[in-house]
């Protein structure tokens, strides 16, 4: 099965949801103190696990356009997005050793996505 462009940005939108739930369950994390009812009444939480079975169903849709081995590594772009979003949305710093690894995803996710079919 040829993996066509449809597909990978199907994929790549789920590393995007994927890394907003990451942001929404950090910033839910920062409010409970983990008992049951507080979690599962935390909109942060909440948000967090629907931005993950959001991305689950576009992912199983970018599956039926391609190849595993092709697309699944674009999911790798989750950690581009929540080093970025870290930045923006919890003050985080990134050091050197981090953009970095960036580099090293983004070619990474690039060298896989050029060699493809």
């Amino acid at each position: 099965m040829a993996t066509n462009f449809k597909g990978i940005i199907l994929v790549v939108i789920c590393s995007v949801l994927a890394a907003v739930a990451q942001i929404f369950l950090k910033l839910g994390a920062n409010e409970i103190n983990f008992n049951f009812v507080e979690i599962v009444t935390n909109s942060y939480v909440l948000l967090g696990m629907l931005s993950y079975f959001v991305g689950m169903l576009v992912l199983m849709l970018a599956l039926k356009r391609g190849n595993l081995n092709v697309l699944y590594p674009f999911v790798a772009l989750s950690y581009v997005w929540v080093s970025l979003m870290a930045i923006y949305f919890l003050n985080e710093k990134l050091t050197l050793m981090h953009w970095s690894g960036i580099l090293f995803i983004v070619a990474g996710v690039s060298f896989i996505g050029a060699g493809s079919e």
